[in-house]
């Protein structure tokens, strides 16, 4: 039975699976085997099918790339494989992937060899015949047509995708082979059983008489012919056997568990779905089949589905997008493109990033990938990927070694404080929020934006000089009102983190004295090392207390610059405490608590390394109990400077956060920057108050320094912009409005 011969001449005929499966099975109608469980031909056609729907999926788009990151979404090399009335691309899709999965072997037969959008056609590898010289070169093709026409190529016209065959260098070796063989198991096996089950008695059963008792040639013959009128016939099978005459029953070969025709049945099946490398959970072949949207399912996107999807999109930057000139290329950044703007971060996506290394290797200007991170299983996949980075993150392992060991999508360089971001596949998250809130924080993200979309600087306009006068007094004003509304705040913080900085003091030193207790007289004293090892902070407990600390404040503080903005907008007390609220829960506030949270651990740990460093040298230089008592003292002094510089940066934060919110519940438009306007003031806080004077919209980030801040003092800006700042975020009402005319608590 040469059952993969038939489904090889049939699918070469066929441009659907569907008028594929029809014909297979009408091919079939032989009367011998007419009825027989032909099962592992349905396992084909739902493997192929598997392989097929998952591949040409919409949510698995197929995207034109340049090597300098831009977007091919119009232009011939679009229109050739978008918009080729010959050739839709559904049709290329289903044709090259369905004859790859099926043969490892597969042309593209082109009208014309030197014409960049000549017409094509996709032929599979059995139909094509190599045409070779008899000194082994390669001079030609010919296959056989839909119409019984024989047609010949030259190697030039002819585009081979195939993989390694040891039987044939002209052709690729697909899984077939390995299907054919155990559809041929399987039907032997059936024909076997049945002709085994034609006797109902069990198979491999003898009758035979006890020691010492010979029967006479008759009473052998009566006895066999009274079992086969009794028990002979399948439909007999499985009946008790009555025997007489002293002869007994005995099992010599096989028992019904040897012909479990339905066992093995689904034994050959799961191969065959192994030779298509799909997972038999997938098609229904195990009773684990419930679990197919797990680990089956990942496994079949990631080991089967993505390469044989990087293969293709290689396979049509060779065959096809190869064929145009350089400058038949139109393409535009992704900022500007319409379709394909969700594409932002684009050096951040594995798939883009392997094809683009081959393309740049080859030499190809222009090439295809498929964008995987569509895909709701990959997507499923990488939010495990966060409880991962979670998890190691909170066993105190370095983040940017979680990056390097799990491929993670942070870019370390293109990025300025790129190791505390997270590129998720919807927009640009915050890593520490991520890593604070688990898989929820990647849903709080504030607005979305990228580096590359810095505005134009605005130029300052020119103004009477009374007018400005008028101006620098409401400004001075305005941010005086803005400090006084947080400093009472700031000052409690203060006094909190200063009891906190000295009950660290206390017990740091009292862990100090314990390891140090009898050393003088004991001449076995612990090692230095030893002994710093016993001075340490529980930072897992201090960054817990340290975090409720900023917590408690960071919520106040919020709550207070988003009322004073509502305020100023015109609503009553009331009201604005009302909507206050309201803003204060928005995500975005709550994304920059969690970063802000995770920002001030960082103040324990510089504690610990300033002690470690501090205790070394004192050892090492012989000194006694009260010598590192003191070193101690001037580390953990609890001073007022330390903490009103940690206070002020974190209130000050909240308070521009809650302004922020506040603005987005007021539905106000624009927002400008105004610094202190004193000598503290950073160049660069002072270079963007001039900068934005006129506003931008809300949803702009400012850039300072380089720097993307959303307003003065936000969490994810680096220590150099928000430690100290004093700076005030102002709404503007109007487009000609001047600052003079904005509102500020």
């Amino acid at each position: 039975m040469q059952i993969f011969k038939s489904i090889e001449r049939l699918f070469s005929r066929t441009k659907s699976s569907t008028s594929f499966a029809r014909l297979l099975r009408s091919s079939f109608r032989d009367p011998v085997l007419a009825g027989e469980p032909y099962r592992q031909v349905d396992i084909v056609f739902a493997c192929v099918n598997k392989l097929l729907t998952t591949l040409t999926a919409r949510n698995v788009p197929l995207v034109l790339s340049t090597l300098d990151d831009q977007i091919v979404e119009d232009g011939p090399i679009y229109n050739y494989l978008f918009r080729n009335p010959a050739m839709s691309f559904d049709r290329l899709a289903a044709d090259w992937l369905g004859n790859y999965i099926l043969f490892c072997d597969v042309f593209f037969v082109f009208e014309d060899p030197i014409k960049e959008d000549s017409p094509f056609e996709i032929v599979a590898g059995p139909r094509m015949r190599e045409i070779v010289n008899p000194g082994g070169t390669l001079v030609g093709w010919e296959w056989l047509d839909d119409f019984g026409r024989i047609r010949r190529a030259t190697p030039t016209q002819v585009y081979q995708t195939r993989n390694f065959n040891p039987y044939n260098r002209w052709h690729g070796l697909g899984p077939l082979g390995p299907c054919d063989n155990a559809l041929q198991y399987c039907y032997a096996l059936i024909l076997r059983n049945r002709t085994a089950l034609r006797n109902g008695a069990e198979p491999g059963v003898i009758l035979q008489t006890p020691a010492g008792v010979k029967l006479e040639p008759e009473e052998i013959t009566e006895i066999l012919s009274a079992f086969d009128s009794r028990y002979a016939g399948a439909d007999k099978a499985m009946s008790t056997v009555l025997l007489t005459g002293g002869v007994e029953a005995k099992t010599l070969t096989l028992k019904m568990a040897d012909l479990q025709a339905a066992e093995i049945d689904q034994k050959q099946a799961c191969r065959i779905a192994a030779a298509f490398n799909v997972p038999p959970q997938l098609i229904g072949l195990v009773p684990e089949a419930q679990y197919a949207g797990g680990p089956a399912m990942r496994d079949f996107i990631f080991n089967s589905c993505m390469p044989l999807s990087q293969l293709f999109a290689w396979t049509i930057t060779d065959a096809l997008i190869s064929r145009f000139y350089r400058s038949q290329i139109r393409s535009r950044s992704v900022l500007e493109s319409g379709t394909w703007r969700h594409l932002r971060q684009l050096s951040q996506k594995e798939s883009y990033r392997l094809c683009r290394i081959k393309a740049a290797q080859s030499g190809r200007p222009v090439f295809a990938w498929f964008d995987w991170d569509q895909h709701p299983v990959v997507a499923e996949t990488r939010m495990d990927w966060t409880k991962k980075v979670i998890e190691l993150s909170r066993d105190g392992i370095p983040l940017e070694q979680i990056i390097r060991a799990y491929d993670l999508p942070f870019d370390l360089e293109a990025m300025p404080h790129a190791k505390y971001w997270w590129i998720n596949w919807m927009s640009l998250a915050p890593a520490q929020w991520v890593l604070e809130a688990g898989p929820q924080g990647i849903a709080a993200t504030g607005p979305a934006y990228t580096p590359e979309e810095e505005p134009q600087k605005q130029t300052v306009r020119s103004a009477d000089p009374a007018e400005e006068l008028v101006r620098k007094e409401q400004a001075d004003r305005l941010w005086k009102d803005y400090v006084q509304s947080w400093l009472p705040l700031e000052k409690e913080m203060q006094a909190a983190l200063r009891s906190f900085f000295l009950r660290q003091r206390r017990e740091l030193t009292s862990r100090l004295q314990e390891a140090l207790s009898g050393k003088k007289d004991d001449p076995q004293s612990p090692p230095t090392t030893e002994i710093l090892a016993r001075v340490v902070l529980d930072l897992k407990k201090e960054n817990g207390r340290l975090q409720l600390i900023n917590r408690t404040f960071f919520e106040r503080a919020a709550r207070i610059g988003a009322e004073g903005l509502l305020k100023s907008s015109g609503l009553s007390a009331e009201e604005a405490a009302r909507r206050a609220e309201s803003a204060c829960q928005r995500k975005l506030v709550r994304g920059a608590l969690l970063h802000s949270s995770r920002n001030i651990t960082g103040v324990n740990q510089t504690t610990q390394a300033a002690v470690s460093r501090t205790l070394r040298e004192g050892l090492e230089a012989g000194e006694g109990l009260g010598e590192l008592t003191n070193r101690l003292r001037s580390v953990l002094d609890g001073s007022l400077a330390r903490a009103q510089r940690i206070a002020r940066a974190q209130v000050a934060g909240a308070v521009s956060t809650g302004r922020f919110a506040g603005m987005q519940e007021a539905g106000i438009e624009k927002k400008s920057w105004l610094t202190a306007r004193d000598e503290a003031v950073r160049d660069a806080h002072r270079k963007a108050e001039e900068t934005y004077r006129d506003g931008i919209p809300l949803n702009q980030p400012f850039y300072v320094n380089g720097e993307p801040l959303m307003y003065p003092g936000d969490p994810s800006g680096s220590a150099g912009n928000i430690i100290n700042c004093r700076c005030v975020l102002m709404a503007l009402y109007g487009r000609s409005q001047s600052i003079g005319e904005s509102h500020a608590v």
